[in-house]
This record gives C-alpha cells, sequence and structure tokens, in this order.
C-alpha cells in the first residue's frame, strides 16, 4: 500500500513546542520503567503520525542502525505498520493509533488477556481444592493468594468495561500461618505455583518486557512475603538484582520493605495484591493528569503566540495533536475516577475481612 508524504517537520519557534511534547512521553517512560530510546521514537511518531527512517534519525540523533532495530520492534509489536511513498523506494511508518500514550500494550489487548488469565487462575484453584485434605493449609494459602489476583482483575473490569460487578472474594491468609514465618509449598502445589510465575514472565503480567521484576513479583503474590534468601533460591537471581529491582518498586508502592537491620535479611511484603498493583496504575494516571493544564496553556500560547503563528499549517497541526492529548487525558480522569472507586470498594471488603478474622 503506498501512502503520501507526511506533513513537514517544525521548525523554528514550533520546535519548542514539539519539545515539550516529546518531554511528556519521555517522563511517562521514566515513570513507567519503559525504554527512553524506543519513547522517544514513538513521541515522534505520536507527533507526525507517519514518518521515514530519514526522518526520525533527524528528529531524534539516533544512528540508522538503532532506528532500524527499534522499527522492526515496532512492527513485531504492531506499534506502526509499513507502507511505501509513490514513485520512490523509500519505506514510510505509520503509527497504530490504539497505542496512546505508551507502546506498552493497549487496553483491549490487556482486557482480553485478564479474562484469559482468570480462566487460568480457576483452572489453578480447582486443582488445589483437589489437595486441600493432603495439604490444607498450603492449598488454602494459595488459593487465596489466587483470589486476590482475581479480586484485581475484578477491579480492572469494573474501570474499563460495562460490566455488572461479581462479589470480590476472600483474599486475606494472615490466620493461617504464623506472622514470623514463612509459607513453605509441598512439590505439587509448587508446580502449580511455578505455571503461574512461567505464564506471567512469558506474558509481561506487570511491567512490559521484564521477566526478571515480573518473576520476582509473582513469587510475592504466591507468597504474601518473602525475604532475600528464598527469592535467590527461588529466582536464581543474584542478591544485587533482586535488591536492586525491588528497591525501585518498593517506592512505586508495588511492594512493602522492611527496614534494613543488620544481619538480617530484609523482607517484601504484598499484602492486597489488587491494592498495591492499583495504586500503582492510579499513581501512574495522576502522573498523567498532572499534565493537562500543561497542555492547556501550551494550546493557549499556539493561539495567542504570534512567533507560533508563522507558519499557520503547522500551528494548525501542532494544536490538533495537543487537543488530541487533552482529550485522551480525560479520558484518563474518566477512567481513573472508576480505577479509585473499585480500588475504595477492594479496600473497604479487605478492611472488613480483616475484622472478622
Amino acid at each position: 500500500m503506498a501512502i503520501d508524504v507526511p506533513v513537514e517537520i517544525a521548525t523554528d519557534e514550533l520546535k519548542k513546542v514539539e519539545k515539550q511534547i516529546v518531554d511528556f512521553y519521555l517522563k511517562l517512560a521514566e515513570k513507567n520503567q519503559v525504554n527512553l530510546k524506543l519513547m522517544k521514537i514513538f513521541a515522534y511518531f505520536k507527533i507526525y503520525d507517519s514518518l521515514t527512517q530519514k526522518q526520525l534519525r533527524e528528529l531524534t540523533g539516533f544512528s540508522s542502525g538503532f532506528i532500524s532495530i527499534a522499527l522492526k520492534s515496532f512492527l513485531q509489536s504492531s506499534v506502526v505498520t509499513r507502507n511505501f511513498i509513490p514513485k520512490t523506494h523509500t519505506n514510510i511508518y505509520t503509527i497504530n493509533d490504539e497505542h496512546v500514550f505508551t507502546i506498552i500494550t493497549p487496553r483491549a489487548q490487556v482486557n482480553r488477556n485478564n479474562i484469559e488469565h482468570e480462566k487460568f487462575i480457576i483452572r489453578l484453584q480447582v486443582k488445589l481444592e483437589q489437595l486441600k485434605e493432603e495439604y490444607p493449609i498450603e492449598s488454602t494459602f494459595l488459593f487465596r493468594r489466587l483470589n486476590g489476583i482475581r479480586n484485581f482483575l475484578e477491579t480492572q473490569r469494573r474501570a474499563h468495561t460495562d460490566h455488572d460487578p461479581t462479589d470480590y472474594l476472600e483474599e486475606d491468609v494472615s490466620g493461617l500461618i504464623p506472622s514470623n514465618e514463612f509459607i513453605v509449598y509441598p512439590p505439587e502445589i509448587k508446580k502449580l505455583e511455578s505455571s503461574l510465575v512461567d505464564r506471567f514472565v512469558r506474558l509481561s503480567m506487570f511491567i512490559e518486557d521484564d521477566p526478571i521484576i515480573n518473576k520476582i513479583l509473582t513469587f510475592l503474590i504466591t507468597r504474601e512475603r518473602i525475604n532475600q534468601e528464598m527469592l535467590l533460591k527461588l529466582t536464581g537471581y543474584s542478591r544485587s538484582t533482586i535488591s536492586r529491582n525491588l528497591a525501585g518498586y518498593g517506592e512505586q508502592d508495588y511492594v512493602a520493605i522492611s527496614k534494613k537491620e543488620y544481619l538480617k535479611p530484609r523482607i517484601y511484603y504484598m499484602n492486597s495484591i489488587g491494592i498495591y498493583l492499583n495504586e500503582v496504575i492510579l499513581n501512574n494516571r495522576r502522573f498523567l493528569i498532572s499534565w493537562r493544564p500543561k497542555f492547556v496553556d501550551l494550546l493557549s500560547q499556539l493561539k495567542s503566540n504570534l512567533n507560533y503563528n508563522r507558519n499557520k499549517e503547522m500551528n494548525l497541526f501542532l494544536r490538533a495533536k495537543i487537543e488530541e492529548l487533552i482529550t485522551n487525558i480525560d479520558l484518563v480522569i474518566m477512567r481513573a475516577q472508576l480505577l479509585e472507586k473499585a480500588q475504595h470498594e477492594l479496600k473497604e471488603f479487605v478492611l472488613k475481612n480483616r475484622e472478622k478474622m
């Protein structure tokens, strides 16, 4: 399929506007632990829709080799499509509209994945029920931790789909083992745990294309609390790798981390899975929402500042892009409100169940 050459690239004063939009995407990448160089390329696609490799080199300053590798990755993950410019041998790449703010998986695909995740978890729970007589505590412990994942998926449904809410499920494990002990699974249950870990790592359940943190976080989900020594054995990672990864995500509220004590391994906690994961999502959305006033102000400058109006066609083009960003942030605000409500309902449910224990 042939496609026309894209609009001209911004120059002079309008280059400052372009830079502010790119800076937004780069800060978003830092917040979401996304590769900054890939996100910079993505940002220029979001501004210009369609670009050639030559234009990407000029805009980003990256080498031809890196641009080629990035485009190959974008093509494989359907971030962009490739066509050609008529009467030339030049390829041109066009952004997929499903990718709104980042190169991570579009929400529609996430929803489909979540449905499959829940089906898989229910199959594991059926097998755990069969092991309950032989391992009553261990099977109940993992069963309830899996309920915690299902509760998280339920909050996502309440926030993103026209969905009649279903009841949250019992997820509290505090009364099953003493608070100073760690759960120890027998081989039969460890096998089920391993299948969940493999799935969540393979499908990037938490962080896109980061098998290390996905593996660590999945073990935190299945174990509720865990120390460094256990993670060393379970993951095969080095102490520094575990510490480095969990330190960053502890700051983002994925996990709670015990205070450092002399000669004692640090303990990592993830009590209510849904509450922890939703808080990370909501923090990211609050960051997006914080940019709305900046874009409104930038749009106002484009309309009133004479320096920005020398190239009227490009001015109108960038205005449309900023208006689109504001519209998409407004959708984030609406979804954030729905998720805040679902999060509040989950917190109330968890609190009431703990009070009953």
